[in-house]
């Protein structure tokens, strides 16, 4: 047992070492300052607790945390460091971290690979929906809350006994509302239609009691920060239609790719569809857009393929159909359930296809081996692995 836990801490250790190193070379690139904010624009949409601590300075009208524990966080950082941007600024780098070690966590859950699982949870942490929307959407953009649902939806649909409850889970539930309350709501959907799409008295029972929990906590949150008294539900439902989920953007080549001509597909793009602020980040790297593509064509056609992916690809499928443009948000947006930025739920896409790449980098590893040395294919994937993380990290007029 001990020597279980020993391991499980050198491999954590060993997730935040490579992240450092690769948030150092990022950092190193573009000439940031930890007294700028340097992933900030406030021509975006921003936070209004962000745009409060960087107009006021973290002063009393930022103190209002809006029932948020990561702006609580923030605040006590920028009061700790005399200054509000520094405060951010710190926050914001531990986000590298926090989303490294939760995918890690999902990815070891799921049955990847620890070699996998490595360069999977670091690639997330610089995928653009983290580093583009950075400090002024950082409730948004600090995702590490999609990888641990995605591992708790893993563990009560694939793992866990129906007689038996977890008390962490059930702590998760009840404070993920109080971290990202856009993203409750849609966790709530998920556990829901995975549940009844299940169909098993032994998952209902499990099932239905986390469900409640997080329900429960995510009504009391909403409550608590008057998300339910917007009364402008005509405006929500316009602003709703506008900044829904895009289908190609999951696919598309990323915003400022280090190549030219990759750059130029992705602005025609955005330039043609009027895509801008929000609508146009949610671009995913080659390698996890490959993924997404695979999952989609194994659920529909790959009788045989792996369950887990077809499991992942289900829920990308739900996520689509709740949040694409003209998606069924509508409902929930004239139900007074105002999230507005549906894209937003781009993430969950991004993270299930992340993993899917994860599950087909072990087929694959498993398969040369046979025929050719462990260390070459190794060699290989390493390579691989390096080249998907400088097309994120090289990028140009970040």
């Amino acid at each position: 047992m001990k020597k279980i836990q020993k391991n499980r801490i050198v491999q954590y250790l060993l997730v935040m070492f490579l992240t450092a190193a690769a948030f150092l070379i990022y950092f190193m690139l573009h000439h940031f300052s930890l007294r700028d904010l340097w992933s900030y624009d406030a021509n975006k949409a921003v936070d209004d607790f962000v745009r409060g601590m960087v107009e006021e300075g973290g002063g009393q009208q930022a103190a209002f945390f809006g029932f948020n524990l990561q702006n609580f966080v923030i605040f006590v950082l920028g009061r700790l460091l005399g200054d509000a941007i520094l405060g951010i600024n710190v926050y914001y780098i531990l986000t590298f971290f926090l989303i490294a070690g939760a995918s890690y966590w999902c990815m070891k859950t799921m049955g990847i690979s620890g070699k996998t699982a490595l360069f999977i949870s670091v690639l997330l942490s610089f995928v653009p929906f983290h580093i583009d929307r950075g400090q002024g959407q950082i409730i948004t953009s600090s995702f590490f809350l999609v990888p641990i649902f995605i591992g708790f939806l893993y563990q009560i649909f694939f793992q866990m006994d129906s007689t038996k409850f977890r008390v962490s889970t059930v702590v998760w539930m009840a404070a993920a509302p109080f971290i990202d309350w856009r993203l409750a709501v849609m966790f709530v959907i998920l556990l829901a239609v995975l549940t009844v799409h299940r169909n098993d008295g032994r998952v209902y029972r499990t099932a239905g009691i986390y469900g409640a929990v997080l329900l429960a906590f995510t009504l009391l949150a909403g409550i608590a920060s008057g998300v339910f008294r917007q009364v402008d539900v005509a405006e929500n439902i316009r602003l709703a239609r506008e900044e829904g989920l895009r289908i190609l953007d999951m696919i598309l080549p990323l915003r400022y790719h280090v190549s030219d001509r990759l750059w130029n597909i992705r602005y025609e793009y955005d330039v043609s569809f009027s895509v801008h602020g929000e609508c146009g980040l949610n671009a995913q790297g080659i390698l996890i857009s490959a993924a997404f593509l695979y999952g989609l064509l194994a659920l529909f056609f790959g009788k045989r393929k792996d369950k887990r992916i077809q499991w992942l690809a289900w829920i990308n499928v739900i996520v689509i159909l709740v949040s694409v443009i003209g998606g069924f948000h509508l409902i929930l947006e004239y139900l007074g359930i105002n999230l507005v930025y549906w894209n937003r739920m781009g993430i969950i896409i991004i993270v299930s296809s992340a993993a899917t790449l994860g599950i087909l980098a072990d087929q694959v590893r498993s398969k040369l081996s046979k025929g050719i040395p462990r260390l070459a294919v190794d060699a290989v994937t390493a390579l691989i692995a390096i080249a998907g993380l400088a097309e994120l990290i090289l990028r140009q007029n970040m």
